[in-house]
């Protein structure tokens, strides 16, 4: 089917208006030995028994939301049945204003402890590389031989977010939103989150190549689960996932990204949202999910990232260069175990100042600009020579929210000022930053998650018979593992996700199957591609893409 010909965003379904109040809903999952989950013959609860009038059905895990009192609460929860509170929980973390003043005042007293015991020393500090700006980079992320050769065409990602609306680096390949919160008709995105992940994901770079994702002629449909303020229901995203199966085959759905998280429940497969996962993926369609923004501590993935079923993604700081050697994990990026002991992320991609697609309305674009403007005043004070520092006023200090007193312990010894600028540019890190018009720095594991999410949509151009399982597999088995050879699964998963050896493998790989089976011939595929060998492994760089 030609998707873009048939397929327009009026044309998409609306969600269909709750018969259950907002904010009085419970999620009610039946007894083990009537769930979906058991045999396809399941029988349906009786809900009226219960004395339960106002309900809609959550066919994709066998369960229902439901108006309860507390008194049907306990009945039914002494009766088997998995009762869960539909509450709107905050997926995405509102960008809150940075008290740099606190944030020197720590660093100063750090600074002074290293002078002190002499592992700081007068003209000590270096250039800091967190000022350079993200669009120096080397050359086109996403750029070898192969991957020019699968870029997505024909799959469909699901991005479950805040929305998305248009914007160039997408085009026609954007099929449209289906709106959980408000109902509307018209692609939008009123927080910015949405539209970064999904230009992350499958953005041309039609505006800037630097900044083009993985998955490149890839399709993308948007689910708005999420309001402006980062926050939605746990219904909401089960309903946007079965709407997303619903809709696989007819759109190619075979992605579902979702750089969302809340606190994870003790039992991670009990979760609603992790039921739903499963049984997308049981339907073919592979899950990718952020593990979260509360690093650097243990046992810190939220859900969904949790889940068994999903491939959850960290995130690491890459430097802003090609060279690997000086990857590490971003600092924020969730560790694992999940509270139930399973071992997460599972792969890791680049997610710090990733740029991507921005809205001008958003919460995100408006601190952008702020933020842009406290960069700019912190690279003005860490360049000015240290005898001039001395004598600058106390006004500059104070445009970024630093106090007199502070300012002139700044002043005092140039070891100290040196730690305190580098300590205010790691605070600001994380912050968004725009590069233009069109485009957006954000960092924490949310943008990780889309270029795994690219890939697959890669690996599934491919090979599209792979299932979610191998899918799995691959990733795994052709990351690479971070340099620190002292990091845990717990703490990078397999490794950086590797696009290049993942299609390779992919292309080696039978379908069907829950684990990878190597074709025993993978060079009469790449034959038939108009490919060798030596243009997979080999690349060199300035070649036209390779023509499937």
């Amino acid at each position: 089917m030609n998707i873009k010909a048939q397929i327009k965003p009026q044309m998409l379904p609306r969600p269909q208006t709750s018969n259950v109040k907002s904010g009085n809903g419970y999620i009610v999952m039946p007894p083990q030995e009537n769930s979906l989950f058991k045999s396809e013959g399941a029988e349906t609860p009786n809900l009226d028994s219960f004395g339960v009038k106002n309900t809609d059905k959550l066919d994709l895990v066998g369960g229902y939301l439901a108006e309860l009192s507390p008194a049907q609460v306990k009945k039914m929860e002494d009766s088997g049945y998995q009762i869960f509170k539909d509450e709107v929980k905050t997926y995405i973390p509102s960008y809150k204003a940075l008290d740099l003043n606190a944030v020197a005042e720590k660093a100063i007293s750090d600074a002074e402890a290293k002078v002190a015991d002499g592992s700081a020393s007068e003209g000590a500090g270096e250039t800091n590389t967190l000022y350079k700006p993200r669009n120096e980079m080397v050359e086109p992320r996403f750029d070898s031989t192969i991957e020019k050769a699968f870029r997505g065409k024909g799959v469909t990602i699901a991005v479950l977010d805040s929305g998305i609306g248009a914007h160039p680096d997408l085009g026609d390949r954007f099929l449209g939103q289906i709106d959980f919160v408000q109902g509307e008709p018209i692609p939008y995105d009123d927080n910015g989150h949405g539209i970064h992940v999904g230009v992350t994901a499958a953005g041309s770079g039609e505006m800037n190549p630097l900044f083009a994702g993985p998955a490149q002629e890839a399709n993308v449909i948007s689910m708005k689960v999420l309001s402006g303020e980062g926050s939605g229901k746990t219904s909401d995203i089960i309903k946007a996932i079965q709407t997303a199966v619903e809709m696989k085959d007819e759109l190619n759905i075979k992605v579902i990204n979702m750089s969302l998280g809340g606190p994870a429940s003790k039992n991670g497969e009990s979760d609603p949202i992790n039921q739903a996962i499963k049984a997308a993926k049981e339907a073919g369609v592979t899950v990718v999910v952020a593990a979260g923004n509360d690093g650097p501590d243990r046992k810190t993935v939220g859900s969904p990232g949790n889940s068994l079923n999903a491939i959850t993604v960290g995130a690491i700081d890459d430097n802003n260069t090609e060279d690997p050697s000086d990857d590490k994990p971003a600092e924020f990026s969730s560790r694992g175990p999940t509270p139930d002991g399973v071992t997460k992320p599972d792969v890791m991609a680049p997610g710090v100042t990733i740029m991507a697609g921005r809205t001008h309305q958003s919460e995100s674009a408006q601190m952008a600009n702020r933020m842009n403007m406290m960069h700019e005043s912190i690279r003005f004070l860490d360049e000015m020579p240290f005898d001039q520092l001395q004598k600058a006023p106390n006004a500059l200090f104070n445009s970024i929210g630093i106090g007199n007193e502070t300012a002139e312990k700044i002043k005092l010894f140039e070891p100290i000022s040196d730690m305190v600028f580098q300590a205010l540019s790691e605070a600001t890190a994380r912050m968004p930053e725009t590069e233009d018009g069109y485009y957006l720095g954000m960092s924490g594991t949310s943008m990780a998650t889309p270029i795994v999410a690219g890939v697959v949509a890669q690996l599934y151009s491919a090979n599209p018979d792979l299932s979610p399982d191998q899918i799995q597999d691959i990733l795994a088995t052709t990351a690479d593992k971070l340099p620190d050879g002292r990091l845990g699964k717990n703490t990078q998963g397999h490794g950086v996700v590797n696009p290049e050896k993942a299609l390779l493998k992919a292309l080696q790989t039978k379908g069907e199957g829950k684990k990878e089976e190597l074709i025993e011939d993978p060079l009469a595929i790449l034959a038939d591609m108009g490919l060798s060998l030596e243009d997979i492994i080999v690349d060199e760089g300035g070649e036209e893409a390779a023509k499937a």
